[in-house]
């Protein structure tokens, strides 16, 4: 599914490119559709974040039925 979905590295790489304030991963874990355990994209951008020296809380990866409200 690469040619259509961005990993979680080129997620974070996107995300600081736009310059957003903060990232949000909807699209994961929902319907096992590949070979990789269901945490691994959730761990992979764990650890991007870290690479990137970004803050966690900066890019959630959220799971079913999860929902973000913007502070202030």
């Amino acid at each position: 599914m690469k040619d259509q979905h961005a990993n979680p590295d080129e997620a974070v790489r996107m995300m600081m490119a736009c310059g957003a304030r903060q990232g949000l991963g909807v699209h994961w874990g929902t319907f096992q559709l590949t070979d990789e355990p269901r945490l691994a994209p959730k761990n992979a951008l764990t650890e991007a974040l870290r690479q990137s020296e970004i803050e966690p809380d900066r890019f959630l990866a959220f799971e079913p039925g999860d929902i973000w409200c913007k502070a202030g």
